[in-house]
């Protein structure tokens, strides 16, 4: 398949383009500067070829139409058959649309996968259509879709890497040099501890006469400190009690000293004070309220004799409310009245400027005599809209000759384009002989991939020869000593597990070549126990390994026969394509690819002539529409004068110039019945300003007869004495009921002055008498009484306490002594003897523990001395971890033999075996970093793909540069893109602004390869 040109309604920038010229047969490049619209072009032909994402995708451009249009186009394609088709779709969610390119079919829908063949979206856009982004990233050539392809070729994705770690996991499990929690490790510190445990049970038994002797000396020194202990504790008890007597007998003492000095008083209520506070408080609240009722009053008065009204406006009531409910309807009169003269004015001034676009000669009687009804108004639409159809027709004409005659251009133009071409192609071969030699040079490559392998087996086969004649001629050698059987054993056993683990893993080939070496490794190991002591050859015994020599010698016999017959078919191909020399892979590529330059030329060829014979004959159908375009232009002007003839008729007839516009007669008319609806409106705004005028007139006369009637002068316009007028009646009325109102206060505060006077003489009486019952004369003299009382019993309370606690401390029966010891008694000295005693009982604490302690070890080592009967016991838990660490060494030697054998397996099938995609893609990778990177190597497990340097060494993609990774990702999609043309219909390959992080000869190198895969 192959897009020759495409069209673009709407997609990003591009608004109904279409390329200059078409797309080249081979490589084509898009040159633009930045936001040109080359990845949008990219973009487009992706998403024409596998549909439009919906608008609920929020993470991706979805390039709408910036400059117009509906977002779609057209591809044009050719498709393999040699056909031509037109793959079309229209807005998001539009269907594609495929048909035949010069529209003679609408074809199915099932076209277009046939098309594009069978890859999908997911392999075309993250291999054959990519950007920079898409290179940069190896995540998308790891999906799912182009894994597949790599393991259809042969890479696999065999579990191998997990087998050997489990059999690394598994050994290291069991033993570590350095480790502390491995099986081995634990079973060797387990049979250390038991040795030692033996040698100490054997040694116990001259201790226990040694310890009962001990122990009973111990338990006589326990007795004596005890004693010792319990007399101090008793003398500390004692000087306790007396420190804890001491305060209280303290407090004792000072409160008695204090009561002696205090009178004895009458009792007095408890809230005695509360109520000689509550007595005062209320007589100086009563005393402040008669003081401000006086002021009160006076304030009053005065307010009284300063209210005076003036009683002729109030007789003017009514006058000035009916003027003040008229206020706002006279302004709006006055506002009325010049608004109309402003609209009359306007309307004046518009009547004057549309009497001067109708031009002189027109006043109000023409105007009036003027006829604009509706049959005079159709007849003048009709003759100028057959005056404009014609000015279209005339138009459409001119426009289609010009069309139709740069069509012929264009179509002259290409036909030289395409003679052109022609030329520069050259004589070139039919497409069918073209085609034999590319098949021929397809061939080759094969036959000389097949020599290589067999060449590759022959050489295996040769080592196989030789390592069974090195097994062969150890039969020969005399055995020095006789050797254990048990490594033979362990290699049996990790043949036997290889061979599981194959099956296990669904990779039984690998395990099952795995498990053949281990079992010939194991077979030699044994027969070479079974030579004698004896200096003599054992030739007999090896009877089985010279067969098995013989039968790889017929083997590489038979291979290098098949290699001669397959050197012969290379030879003739050789001689059918002219080869000379030496004939290498090298030498049969660059045949492949230049049998392929020849078959893509005479392809081109024979398309070319194709489209001379196209273009010939549209360029006749161009001179046709040229000549009916010429004759239709000619119609049209006829047309045109007869119509123009018909309107300066109708124009003359109404008394208008015969070169009025007719476009402008629809304004004329408008024009006219507009100022005739003037000349009406001012003779209406006349007669309303009339009727306004009396109306104001009327309002005025009313308030300045008011205003003399209440003495005022007429000071400023109507409306503001009116203002006045209403603003003086409401101060007035506000005056006379301010002083309504101070009369009736005055009356209410004589009464209440009246009425607290006496409640403070009788407040002043209570007082007196209360001071009389607590036997005092004055308020302060009687706080000072109720003190002393309430102090008085405070110390009493004190004294009584002291004794209870006392008496708590000492017992009733010591209590008289204990008063009498506490009246010498000295806090100093006493807590001094005190400390002394406490110190000689923590003497005595630590005697005792020490003691306790020694008696219960001594004890321990007794009993234990007693029950020891283990030795037995140790000595065969002993012998039982002995025996298990020599089967579990036994084990992990089985695990570390298999592991070793396994990762040599795998390093062989990884270094010879490779897919074909890698090695297509490694022939590139090599050409772009000019041969310093030789190989790429895909894990056989399907880990992490990594690349071989020159001088043999490996990198993994982390430690490759960004460039180089690029680079890589590049050559991996090409090796893709090789596999998938050889296998399936060829697709559209397109690659947007891959090289910027090229050196400059790795761009040069990656140019030429794309010119190659092109």
């Amino acid at each position: 398949m192959k897009i020759s040109s495409l069209f673009i309604d709407g997609f990003g920038v591009f608004n109904k383009w279409k390329p200059p010229e078409e797309f080249g047969d081979g490589l084509t490049a898009v040159i633009g500067e930045n936001e040109a619209g080359k990845t949008t072009l990219l973009s487009f032909i992706r998403r024409m070829l596998y549909g439009f994402p919906g608008g609920r995708k929020q993470n991706i451009n979805h390039y709408h139409p910036v400059n117009g249009g509906t977002i779609g186009g057209r591809l044009e394609i050719l498709g393999d058959d040699g056909r031509e088709y037109h793959l079309s779709r229209s807005g998001v969610r539009g269907e594609p649309s495929v048909t035949l390119a010069d529209g003679s079919a609408t074809l199915p829908r099932s076209t277009l996968p046939s098309l594009l063949g069978p890859g999908n979206q997911v392999f075309y856009e993250n291999v054959c259509a990519i950007g920079l982004d898409e290179l940069q990233q190896f995540s998308t050539l790891d999906q799912d879709e182009i894994r597949d392809r790599l393991a259809a070729a042969g890479a696999g994705n065999l579990p191998v890497r997990k087998v050997a770690s489990f059999l690394d996991d598994s050994a290291d499990a069991i033993y570590a040099v350095r480790g502390k929690k491995k099986q081995m490790n634990e079973l060797i510190s387990g049979i250390k501890a038991l040795d030692q445990e033996i040698r100490d049970a054997k040694s116990k038994q001259s201790e226990y006469d040694r310890i009962t002797d001990d122990l009973a000396r111990l338990t006589g020194d326990l007795h004596e400190e005890q004693e010792r202990k319990q007399g101090f504790s008793g003398e500390i008890e004692y000087y306790t009690a007396l420190a804890q007597a001491w305060e209280p007998f303290s407090e004792r003492k000072d409160a008695l000293e204090e009561v002696r000095e205090i009178p004895k008083t009458g009792p007095f209520p408890e809230d005695a004070l509360v109520q000689l506070n509550k007595m005062q408080e209320e007589i100086e609240r009563l005393t402040e309220v008669c003081r401000d009722l006086q002021e009160s009053i006076g304030t009053t008065e005065q307010q009284y004799r300063n209210c005076k009204v003036r009683d002729e406006i109030l007789a003017e009531k009514d006058a000035i409310h009916e003027i003040e409910r008229n206020i706002e309807y006279y302004r709006s009169q006055v506002a009325a009245r010049e608004d109309v003269t402003n609209k009359r004015t306007q309307e004046e001034q518009r009547l004057t400027e549309k009497i001067g676009y109708l031009g002189p000669g027109w006043d109000e009687e023409r105007i009036s005599l003027f006829d604009t009804s509706v049959p005079v108004r159709d007849e003048a639409d009709g003759i100028r809209e057959r005056l404009r159809s014609a000015d279209r027709a005339c138009e459409k004409a001119q426009s289609d000759l010009s069309v139709a005659d740069q069509a012929v251009k264009e179509k002259a133009a290409s036909l030289s384009t395409l003679q052109d071409r022609r030329k520069e192609i050259g004589e070139v071969p039919d497409t069918e002989t073209a085609g034999r030699r590319h098949a021929h040079a397809r061939e080759l490559i094969g036959r000389i991939q097949e020599l290589d392998e067999y060449d590759a087996r022959i050489q295996s086969i040769q080592q196989e020869e030789a390592r069974r004649d090195e097994i062969l001629s150890a039969f020969s050698r005399p055995e020095e000593s006789a050797a254990p059987s048990w490594p033979g054993i362990l290699v049996l056993v990790a043949a036997v597990l290889s061979i599981t683990g194959g099956v296990l893993m669904d990779a039984l080939l690998l395990g099952g070549i795995v498990g053949l070496l281990l079992i010939i490794a194991a077979g030699g190991f044994f027969l070479s126990m079974r030579k004698g002591s004896e200096e003599t050859n054992t030739f007999a015994e090896a009877g089985s390994y010279q067969a098995e020599i013989k039968r790889l010698a017929e083997q590489r016999r038979d291979a290098e026969s098949k290699r001669d017959q397959i050197r012969q078919t290379v030879q003739q191909l050789a001689d059918t394509l002219g080869m000379n020399g030496s004939i290498t892979r090298k030498a049969a590529e660059d045949c492949l690819h230049a049998s392929e330059d020849l078959l893509r030329k005479a392809e081109r060829a024979a398309e070319v002539d194709r489209d001379i014979r196209q273009a010939i004959s549209l360029l006749q159908d161009a001179d046709d529409v040229l000549r009916n375009a010429q004759m239709q232009l000619a119609d049209a002007r006829s047309e045109r004068s007869a119509v123009l003839e018909r309107w300066k008729a109708w124009c003359t007839a109404r008394d208008l110039s015969p070169d009025t516009n007719p476009d402008r007669v629809p304004d004329l008319f408008n024009e006219i019945e507009a100022a005739a609806h003037a000349y009406t409106r001012i003779r209406g705004y006349k007669t309303e300003e009339e009727g306004i005028a009396a109306t104001i007139e009327r309002f005025q006369e009313r308030v300045s007869a008011v205003a003399a009637a209440c003495g005022e002068a007429m000071n400023g316009p109507h409306d503001f004495v009116a203002e006045d007028l209403a603003r003086m009646l409401d101060e007035e009325e506000a005056l006379d009921r301010t002083r309504s109102s101070l009369k009736e206060r005055l009356e209410g505060l004589h009464n209440k002055l009246e009425k607290e006077s006496g409640r403070l003489a009788e407040a002043d009486g209570k007082l007196n008498t209360f001071l009389g019952d607590g036997g005092a004369e004055t308020a302060d003299e009687y706080r000072t009484r109720v003190t002393q009382s309430v102090e008085r019993a405070r110390l009493l309370g004190i004294i009584q306490n002291a004794e209870s606690t006392i008496r708590r401390i000492s017992g009733d029966e010591r209590y008289a002594e204990f008063m009498a010891a506490l009246e010498t008694y000295d806090p100093l000295s006493m807590g001094v003897q005190r400390e002394e005693k406490e110190e000689m009982v923590a003497d005595s604490e630590e005697r005792i523990a020490s003691i306790n302690r020694e008696i219960g070890q001594l004890n321990a080592e007794k009993k234990q001395i007693e029950e020891d009967h283990n030795l037995p016991l140790l000595l065969s838990r002993h012998a039982a971890l002995v025996e298990e660490l020599r089967s579990v060494s036994r084990q992990w030697a089985v695990y570390t033999v298999a592991s070793k054998l396994l990762n040599q397996a795998v390093a062989t099938f990884e270094r010879e075996r490779q897919p074909q995609i890698i090695r297509e893609a490694q022939s590139f990778f090599s050409r772009f970093t000019g041969g310093r990177y030789t190989r790429i190597i895909t894990p056989l497990d399907g880990g992490d793909i990594y690349v071989e340097e020159a001088n043999g060494s490996h990198k993994t993609l982390p430690q490759l540069s960004r460039g180089t990774a690029e680079q890589l990702y590049l050559a991996l999609r090409f090796g893709y893109i090789r596999d998938y043309a050889t296998s399936s219909v060829p697709v559209p390959i397109i690659f947007d602004d891959i090289l910027v992080n090229f050196d400059p000869a790795r761009r040069k190198n990656a140019c030429e390869a794309i010119a190659d895969l092109a």
